[in-house]
Protein backbone atom coordinates (compact mmCIF):
# COMPACT_ATOMS: atom_id res chain seq x y z
CA UNK A 1 0.00 0.00 0.00
CA UNK A 2 2.88 2.19 0.51
CA UNK A 3 3.92 5.45 2.78
CA UNK A 4 1.56 8.42 3.44
CA UNK A 5 3.32 10.53 0.82
CA UNK A 6 2.63 7.52 -1.68
CA UNK A 7 -0.84 7.05 -0.95
CA UNK A 8 -1.76 11.05 -1.55
CA UNK A 9 -0.09 10.99 -4.60
CA UNK A 10 -1.90 7.87 -6.35
CA UNK A 11 -5.28 9.69 -4.59
CA UNK A 12 -4.16 12.67 -6.29
CA UNK A 13 -3.56 10.90 -9.51
CA UNK A 14 -7.18 9.23 -9.92
CA UNK A 15 -8.94 12.27 -9.30
CA UNK A 16 -11.10 12.85 -11.90
CA UNK A 17 -12.15 16.81 -11.67
CA UNK A 18 -9.44 19.77 -10.54
CA UNK A 19 -8.38 20.16 -7.21
CA UNK A 20 -6.64 22.42 -6.04
CA UNK A 21 -3.22 20.26 -5.08
CA UNK A 22 -1.59 23.65 -2.73
CA UNK A 23 -0.72 21.76 0.78
CA UNK A 24 -3.30 22.99 3.49
CA UNK A 25 -6.17 23.36 0.86
CA UNK A 26 -9.25 21.83 1.74
CA UNK A 27 -9.21 19.17 -0.41
CA UNK A 28 -5.75 17.94 -0.03
CA UNK A 29 -6.60 18.01 3.97
CA UNK A 30 -9.25 15.70 3.12
CA UNK A 31 -6.84 13.66 1.09
CA UNK A 32 -4.13 13.63 3.79
CA UNK A 33 -6.20 12.33 6.55
CA UNK A 34 -7.67 9.87 4.50
CA UNK A 35 -3.79 8.58 3.28
CA UNK A 36 -2.76 8.93 7.25
CA UNK A 37 -5.41 6.60 8.42
CA UNK A 38 -4.57 3.90 5.21
CA UNK A 39 -1.16 4.16 5.90
CA UNK A 40 -2.10 3.52 9.61
CA UNK A 41 -3.75 0.45 8.17
CA UNK A 42 -0.66 -0.52 6.60
CA UNK A 43 1.40 -0.49 9.34
CA UNK A 44 -0.61 -2.45 11.43
CA UNK A 45 0.67 -5.35 8.36
CA UNK A 46 -2.91 -6.04 7.26
CA UNK A 47 -1.29 -8.41 4.45
CA UNK A 48 -0.03 -10.75 7.01
CA UNK A 49 -3.04 -11.02 8.73
CA UNK A 50 -4.05 -14.50 7.29
CA UNK A 51 -0.43 -15.75 8.84
CA UNK A 52 -1.89 -15.30 12.39
CA UNK A 53 -4.51 -16.87 11.73
CA UNK A 54 -3.75 -20.60 10.11
CA UNK A 55 -1.61 -23.58 12.09
CA UNK A 56 0.86 -23.50 9.00
CA UNK A 57 2.26 -19.85 9.74
CA UNK A 58 0.94 -18.75 12.94
CA UNK A 59 3.94 -17.95 15.59
CA UNK A 60 4.27 -17.07 19.21
CA UNK A 61 1.09 -15.77 20.65
CA UNK A 62 -0.65 -15.90 17.36
CA UNK A 63 -0.13 -19.39 17.41
CA UNK A 64 -1.07 -19.86 20.92
CA UNK A 65 -4.51 -18.43 20.09
CA UNK A 66 -4.93 -20.97 17.06
CA UNK A 67 -4.40 -23.83 19.37
CA UNK A 68 -6.99 -22.68 21.65
CA UNK A 69 -9.62 -22.53 19.18
CA UNK A 70 -8.73 -26.34 18.92
CA UNK A 71 -8.73 -26.83 22.74
CA UNK A 72 -5.08 -27.16 21.91
CA UNK A 73 -2.63 -25.15 24.82
CA UNK A 74 0.89 -25.06 24.53
CA UNK A 75 2.90 -26.86 27.07
CA UNK A 76 4.41 -24.28 29.78
CA UNK A 77 7.62 -24.62 31.43
CA UNK A 78 7.99 -26.69 34.61
CA UNK A 79 10.77 -26.51 37.30
CA UNK A 80 13.38 -28.92 37.67
CA UNK A 81 13.43 -31.75 40.97
CA UNK A 82 16.53 -32.60 42.92
CA UNK A 83 17.46 -34.08 46.35
CA UNK A 84 19.90 -32.44 48.45
CA UNK A 85 21.77 -34.12 51.45
CA UNK A 86 22.18 -31.79 54.27
CA UNK A 87 24.60 -31.99 57.32
CA UNK A 88 24.21 -30.46 60.67
CA UNK A 89 23.83 -30.85 64.09
CA UNK A 90 21.25 -33.11 65.37
CA UNK A 91 17.91 -32.06 66.15
CA UNK A 92 18.23 -29.14 63.46
CA UNK A 93 15.52 -28.36 61.62
CA UNK A 94 15.41 -28.24 57.42
CA UNK A 95 12.25 -27.37 56.02
CA UNK A 96 10.60 -24.94 53.07
CA UNK A 97 12.51 -21.64 54.30
CA UNK A 98 15.84 -23.73 53.61
CA UNK A 99 17.27 -22.67 50.42
CA UNK A 100 20.55 -23.39 48.31
CA UNK A 101 22.18 -22.25 45.62
CA UNK A 102 24.22 -23.16 42.27
CA UNK A 103 25.08 -20.65 39.37
CA UNK A 104 22.70 -18.05 40.36
CA UNK A 105 20.00 -20.76 40.86
CA UNK A 106 18.27 -21.32 43.68
CA UNK A 107 16.95 -24.26 44.76
CA UNK A 108 14.19 -24.74 47.62
CA UNK A 109 13.42 -27.42 49.88
CA UNK A 110 10.29 -28.89 49.12
CA UNK A 111 9.84 -31.05 52.51
CA UNK A 112 10.17 -30.57 56.33
CA UNK A 113 12.75 -32.73 58.34
CA UNK A 114 14.99 -33.23 61.69
CA UNK A 115 18.34 -34.31 61.29
CA UNK A 116 19.11 -37.40 63.56
CA UNK A 117 22.17 -39.18 64.83
CA UNK A 118 23.31 -39.76 61.38
CA UNK A 119 24.18 -36.04 60.87
CA UNK A 120 22.39 -35.61 57.64
CA UNK A 121 19.06 -35.52 55.62
CA UNK A 122 18.13 -36.21 52.39
CA UNK A 123 15.19 -33.47 51.33
CA UNK A 124 13.01 -32.68 48.03
CA UNK A 125 13.95 -29.51 46.30
CA UNK A 126 12.32 -27.75 43.45
CA UNK A 127 14.31 -24.98 41.75
CA UNK A 128 12.80 -21.96 41.61
CA UNK A 129 13.41 -21.03 38.25
CA UNK A 130 11.53 -23.16 35.36
CA UNK A 131 12.68 -24.39 32.37
CA UNK A 132 15.82 -26.81 31.22
CA UNK A 133 18.68 -24.84 32.62
CA UNK A 134 17.59 -26.04 36.23
CA UNK A 135 18.69 -29.79 35.32
CA UNK A 136 22.06 -29.18 36.40
CA UNK A 137 24.78 -31.48 37.10
CA UNK A 138 25.27 -34.20 40.43
CA UNK A 139 27.33 -32.37 43.02
CA UNK A 140 27.04 -28.85 41.94
CA UNK A 141 24.37 -27.14 44.08
CA UNK A 142 26.64 -26.99 47.43
CA UNK A 143 26.14 -23.69 49.33
CA UNK A 144 23.51 -22.54 51.01
CA UNK A 145 21.42 -19.36 50.27
CA UNK A 146 22.07 -17.65 53.81
CA UNK A 147 22.80 -19.32 56.57
CA UNK A 148 20.82 -21.41 58.83
CA UNK A 149 20.81 -22.47 62.62
CA UNK A 150 22.36 -25.92 62.79
CA UNK A 151 22.94 -26.84 59.25
CA UNK A 152 26.39 -26.89 58.04
CA UNK A 153 26.95 -28.22 54.68
CA UNK A 154 24.34 -28.96 51.46
CA UNK A 155 25.14 -31.11 48.08
CA UNK A 156 23.32 -33.34 45.65
CA UNK A 157 24.85 -36.65 44.95
CA UNK A 158 22.35 -37.06 41.66
CA UNK A 159 21.64 -34.66 38.98
CA UNK A 160 18.13 -32.38 39.10
CA UNK A 161 15.82 -33.62 36.69
CA UNK A 162 12.69 -33.00 35.39
CA UNK A 163 12.94 -29.05 34.49
CA UNK A 164 10.92 -28.71 31.34
CA UNK A 165 11.16 -25.63 28.82
CA UNK A 166 7.78 -24.33 27.27
CA UNK A 167 7.12 -25.88 24.17
CA UNK A 168 8.91 -24.66 21.05
CA UNK A 169 6.73 -23.23 17.76
CA UNK A 170 7.60 -26.10 16.13
CA UNK A 171 6.51 -28.31 18.63
CA UNK A 172 3.09 -27.06 19.82
CA UNK A 173 2.47 -26.54 15.98
CA UNK A 174 3.30 -30.36 14.98
CA UNK A 175 1.39 -31.31 18.11
CA UNK A 176 -1.83 -29.19 16.26
CA UNK A 177 -1.55 -30.57 13.60
CA UNK A 178 -1.30 -34.05 15.44
CA UNK A 179 -4.85 -33.51 16.48
CA UNK A 180 -6.36 -31.88 13.35
CA UNK A 181 -5.08 -35.17 11.60
CA UNK A 182 -6.19 -37.76 14.24
CA UNK A 183 -9.72 -39.05 14.80
CA UNK A 184 -9.22 -38.99 18.65
CA UNK A 185 -12.86 -39.87 19.70
CA UNK A 186 -14.46 -42.42 22.50
CA UNK A 187 -11.04 -43.05 24.30
CA UNK A 188 -9.54 -44.88 21.29
CA UNK A 189 -5.80 -45.01 20.84
CA UNK A 190 -5.10 -41.50 19.13
CA UNK A 191 -6.89 -39.80 22.11
CA UNK A 192 -4.78 -41.06 24.53
CA UNK A 193 -1.59 -39.98 22.31
CA UNK A 194 -2.85 -36.82 22.45
CA UNK A 195 -3.85 -36.90 26.38
CA UNK A 196 -0.18 -38.23 26.60
CA UNK A 197 1.57 -35.39 24.58
CA UNK A 198 -0.44 -33.00 26.50
CA UNK A 199 1.97 -33.44 29.97
CA UNK A 200 4.37 -31.01 30.22
CA UNK A 201 8.14 -32.53 29.63
CA UNK A 202 6.54 -35.56 26.79
CA UNK A 203 7.97 -36.06 23.72
CA UNK A 204 6.36 -39.09 22.37
CA UNK A 205 3.87 -41.64 23.05
CA UNK A 206 3.31 -45.34 22.35
CA UNK A 207 -0.04 -46.17 22.78
CA UNK A 208 -0.82 -50.57 23.21
CA UNK A 209 -4.64 -51.11 23.14
CA UNK A 210 -6.46 -54.72 25.03
CA UNK A 211 -5.06 -57.06 22.41
CA UNK A 212 -1.52 -56.60 23.76
CA UNK A 213 -1.60 -55.50 27.30
CA UNK A 214 -4.84 -57.65 28.18
CA UNK A 215 -8.48 -56.71 28.66
CA UNK A 216 -9.34 -53.94 30.41
CA UNK A 217 -5.49 -52.29 30.28
CA UNK A 218 -4.17 -49.53 28.33
CA UNK A 219 -0.70 -49.23 27.67
CA UNK A 220 0.82 -45.82 27.19
CA UNK A 221 4.47 -46.07 27.32
CA UNK A 222 6.38 -42.24 26.50
CA UNK A 223 9.58 -40.59 26.11
CA UNK A 224 11.20 -37.21 27.71
CA UNK A 225 12.10 -34.37 26.03
CA UNK A 226 15.42 -34.00 28.27
CA UNK A 227 16.04 -38.10 27.11
CA UNK A 228 15.24 -39.44 30.93
CA UNK A 229 12.01 -40.44 32.09
CA UNK A 230 11.72 -39.96 35.65
CA UNK A 231 9.43 -41.80 38.21
CA UNK A 232 7.37 -38.70 38.55
CA UNK A 233 6.93 -37.99 34.92
CA UNK A 234 5.23 -41.33 34.93
CA UNK A 235 2.99 -40.45 37.70
CA UNK A 236 1.62 -37.21 35.96
CA UNK A 237 0.84 -38.91 32.61
CA UNK A 238 -0.95 -41.69 34.70
CA UNK A 239 -2.51 -39.01 36.51
CA UNK A 240 -3.20 -36.84 33.89
CA UNK A 241 -4.92 -39.43 31.41
CA UNK A 242 -6.86 -41.22 34.69
CA UNK A 243 -8.63 -37.37 34.97
CA UNK A 244 -9.29 -37.52 31.53
CA UNK A 245 -10.57 -40.94 30.23
CA UNK A 246 -14.06 -41.45 30.80
CA UNK A 247 -13.93 -45.71 30.72
CA UNK A 248 -12.85 -47.59 33.58
CA UNK A 249 -9.55 -48.61 32.12
CA UNK A 250 -6.73 -49.86 33.72
CA UNK A 251 -3.66 -47.38 32.78
CA UNK A 252 -0.48 -48.94 32.74
CA UNK A 253 2.44 -46.35 32.07
CA UNK A 254 6.02 -46.67 31.47
CA UNK A 255 8.54 -45.32 29.38
CA UNK A 256 9.86 -46.08 25.75
CA UNK A 257 13.07 -48.14 26.04
CA UNK A 258 15.93 -45.81 24.00
CA UNK A 259 18.61 -48.19 21.72
CA UNK A 260 21.59 -46.38 21.56
CA UNK A 261 22.82 -45.99 18.02
CA UNK A 262 26.58 -46.77 17.52
CA UNK A 263 28.00 -45.66 14.28
CA UNK A 264 31.95 -46.24 13.30
CA UNK A 265 33.13 -45.32 10.14
CA UNK A 266 36.76 -44.87 8.37
CA UNK A 267 36.58 -41.46 5.76
CA UNK A 268 38.90 -38.99 3.93
CA UNK A 269 38.79 -35.42 5.46
CA UNK A 270 38.69 -32.22 2.89
CA UNK A 271 41.14 -30.22 2.75
CA UNK A 272 41.07 -28.13 6.29
CA UNK A 273 38.30 -29.97 7.91
CA UNK A 274 39.04 -31.89 11.22
CA UNK A 275 37.69 -35.19 12.71
CA UNK A 276 36.36 -33.17 15.90
CA UNK A 277 34.34 -31.04 13.52
CA UNK A 278 32.82 -34.23 11.57
CA UNK A 279 31.99 -35.98 14.64
CA UNK A 280 30.03 -32.75 16.20
CA UNK A 281 28.29 -32.11 12.57
CA UNK A 282 27.45 -35.72 12.58
CA UNK A 283 25.97 -36.23 15.73
CA UNK A 284 24.07 -33.29 15.43
CA UNK A 285 22.51 -34.04 12.27
CA UNK A 286 22.29 -37.98 12.97
CA UNK A 287 20.07 -37.01 16.22
CA UNK A 288 17.46 -35.25 14.10
CA UNK A 289 17.07 -37.84 11.97
CA UNK A 290 16.72 -40.08 14.33
CA UNK A 291 13.88 -38.38 15.76
CA UNK A 292 11.86 -39.09 12.79
CA UNK A 293 12.30 -42.84 12.79
CA UNK A 294 9.14 -44.97 13.44
CA UNK A 295 10.29 -48.65 12.45
CA UNK A 296 13.74 -48.90 11.06
CA UNK A 297 16.84 -47.05 11.65
CA UNK A 298 18.15 -47.35 7.92
CA UNK A 299 21.97 -47.96 7.00
CA UNK A 300 21.72 -46.22 4.10
CA UNK A 301 20.43 -42.98 5.16
CA UNK A 302 22.87 -42.61 8.17
CA UNK A 303 25.83 -43.15 6.30
CA UNK A 304 24.87 -40.98 3.49
CA UNK A 305 24.11 -37.93 6.37
CA UNK A 306 27.95 -39.02 7.72
CA UNK A 307 29.14 -38.32 3.71
CA UNK A 308 27.02 -34.90 3.50
CA UNK A 309 29.09 -33.06 6.23
CA UNK A 310 30.72 -30.77 4.88
CA UNK A 311 34.57 -31.55 6.05
CA UNK A 312 33.79 -35.47 4.36
CA UNK A 313 35.25 -35.81 1.05
CA UNK A 314 34.28 -39.89 0.91
CA UNK A 315 33.06 -42.53 3.38
CA UNK A 316 35.75 -45.45 3.22
CA UNK A 317 33.60 -47.72 5.53
CA UNK A 318 30.26 -47.69 7.72
CA UNK A 319 28.51 -49.46 10.48
CA UNK A 320 25.45 -49.32 12.75
CA UNK A 321 25.96 -50.72 15.88
CA UNK A 322 29.10 -53.11 14.07
CA UNK A 323 26.78 -54.05 11.28
CA UNK A 324 26.66 -52.96 7.67
CA UNK A 325 22.76 -53.04 8.10
CA UNK A 326 19.46 -51.40 9.01
CA UNK A 327 18.04 -51.68 12.79
CA UNK A 328 14.81 -52.78 12.71
CA UNK A 329 12.61 -51.60 15.99
CA UNK A 330 10.01 -52.31 18.24
CA UNK A 331 7.23 -49.78 18.29
CA UNK A 332 8.33 -49.42 22.02
CA UNK A 333 11.71 -48.64 20.78
CA UNK A 334 12.84 -45.31 20.10
CA UNK A 335 16.59 -44.71 18.68
CA UNK A 336 19.15 -42.12 20.22
CA UNK A 337 23.11 -41.65 19.24
CA UNK A 338 25.05 -43.20 20.71
CA UNK A 339 28.92 -43.49 20.18
CA UNK A 340 29.96 -41.98 17.68
CA UNK A 341 33.92 -43.27 16.15
CA UNK A 342 34.83 -41.80 13.00
CA UNK A 343 38.52 -41.68 11.98
CA UNK A 344 40.44 -41.70 9.07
Amino acid sequence: MGTQEDIIQRINERLTIDANLLEGGFSQDIIGSVAYELANIYDTEINNITDKVFVETATGADLDKVGADYGVTRRQSSASIVYLEITGVQGATVNQNVKATYNNLVFTVQEYKVIGSSGSVTVKAQCDTTGSIGNVAANTITEFVGTYSGLTSVNNPLPAYDGFDTETDNDYRARIKLYLAEDAVNCNEAQYKLWALEVTGVKTAVIKDASTMGAGNVGVYISSTTGTVSQELINAVKAYIEEKQFINANLIVGALTSISINTAATITLKTGATIESVIQEYSETLAEYLETVTDTVSYFRASDILFACSGVDDVISFTLNGEEASIALEDTEIPVVGGVNIGT
